[in-house]
């Protein structure tokens, strides 16, 4: 009863603290500045309230990462940035709305305690032949790259020599370097004896030679959540602290694509320098909002799934039969690219699609999390939806459901699943009719 009080008065104590903060942020900045710390304040109090328990459940991730990035761009520091219109707030808003409501609909309609569980045998043994093989697979095709391309972009002067290292097809295979780290965590906790430290070294420096930050982002991070699930649960301090050595060293990294702070106050034309290395890390978050306004406020013509469709065209060899230049018209600034998750889905099919597609995906995660991770503990899906969750922390950014490189790492990881399950029928199919030829 006294525990329940004092969490009372800590909640009324900090109402309080936020009502007389936001009067004085109006007074001194204005209507702006007061909605912008607001929003912040309400993604970090969401993401208190939904990952109490588990620091990566999905609702908060995303409540913390998609609303704090929408008070984060609504600070609207470059001149580049414009006021929202109501439709714009209207589709940011109802895209984290209806994921909220399609996560709580399926976990409304499926009862876990009535599904039965995987049959899953797993093969630690087949998982290090697994690891061995993508291993070989990665470091090949960086080095087919770097001997037809002729550079390293880590030692290019060229600003966009990051752009242009890629060989169309081979590039999947270099990029799923970044898989290594998570799938030897999983190999180590169920007694693997054989020394994997050497490809996880290298599995990190790759990243560095291509100067992909996003990539080496996304292998910290999957790296941290499957550690979370596999081996132990991890602290909220440590998290924290990682965060910010990532934004730290997101910010030096700019350097190695030669792109200093007068160079980046240049090109975003910035209302102000008191940010500094911060700049970018502000940059990156806020202008993939203004783009995403620029293509809302003015585009029209849907294209009914051909970006959602994406990768099965870039797969297939036939994206070449698509035009998707018009993207370019929507950018308002070309040095950022970039404009959210809901690009695509607002391009196939506007506001619709953005209600329909958002309410699909939290119904979607609801399943992976609470089937295969809390409740089978499934070691493959568990990386799966380290991926996924890395989706959700960067939805600002991309449109990673529609990216091939997230299908490719997907179709990676369902094929390591099936190879190292003994009891998989699909293997036991193809191992009858190889006896049968033999």
């Amino acid at each position: 009863m006294q525990e329940k009080i004092i969490i009372s008065n800590f909640k009324i104590a900090a109402l309080l603290l936020i009502t007389v903060v936001s009067i004085v942020i109006f007074y001194f900045y204005g209507l702006e500045y007061t909605i912008s710390i607001g929003l912040i304040a309400t993604s970090i109090f969401l993401y208190i309230k939904f990952s109490k328990n588990d620091l990566f459940n999905p609702l908060g991730l995303y409540s913390v990462f998609w609303i704090g990035a929408i008070g984060l761009a609504s600070f609207r520091l470059s001149n580049y940035q414009h006021g929202w219109t109501f439709f714009m707030w209207l589709n940011v808003l109802l895209a984290y709305f209806m994921f909220i409501i399609g996560y709580y609909l399926m976990k409304k309609f499926i009862k876990i305690n009535g599904l039965r569980n995987t049959t899953y045998l797993f093969n630690n043994d087949k998982l290090y032949q697994s690891i061995i093989i993508l291993f070989s697979l990665c470091t090949l095709a960086f080095s087919i790259e770097v001997a037809v391309l002729g550079f390293i972009p880590l030692f290019s002067k060229s600003m966009d020599a990051y752009l242009r290292f890629k060989i169309s097809g081979l590039h999947y295979f270099t990029v799923t370097i970044a898989l290594i780290p998570a799938l030897t965590i999983i190999y180590k906790k169920y007694g693997g004896k054989k020394p994997v430290m050497w490809m996880n070294i290298i599995s990190f420096i790759i990243p560095i030679l291509i100067v992909s930050r996003q990539l080496l982002i996304f292998e910290v991070v999957i790296l941290i959540i499957t550690y979370n699930y596999i081996v132990r649960r991890i602290s909220k301090k440590f998290v924290i602290v990682v965060g910010i050595i990532i934004v730290i060293l997101f910010s030096l990294a700019s350097n190695l694509r030669h792109q200093n702070l007068a160079y980046i106050y240049s090109v975003a034309d910035m209302k102000t320098t008191k940010l500094g290395i911060l700049t970018q890390p502000y940059l990156y978050v806020s202008m993939n909002f203004e783009n995403l306004r620029n293509i809302i406020e003015n585009f029209k013509d849907y294209t009914l799934g051909k970006n959602m469709l994406f990768p099965i065209f870039a797969f297939t060899n036939t994206k070449k039969y698509f035009d998707y230049t018009y993207k370019t018209k929507y950018l308002t600034n070309p040095n950022f690219n970039t404009s959210t998750y809901l690009s695509d889905i607002y391009f196939d099919f506007g506001l619709i699609g953005i209600v329909v597609v958002t309410f699909i995906l939290g119904a979607i995660y609801w399943y992976v999390y609470n089937i295969f991770v809390k409740k089978d503990k499934n070691n493959l899906y568990i990386v799966i939806y380290s991926i996924l969750s890395y989706c959700l922390i960067f939805s600002f950014f991309v449109p990673w459901y529609f990216n091939p490189t997230i299908w490719f790492y997907i179709i990676v990881l369902s094929g390591i699943y099936i190879y190292t399950n003994d009891n998989s029928k699909i293997i036991k199919y193809f191992t009858q009719i190889l006896y049968k030829f033999h």
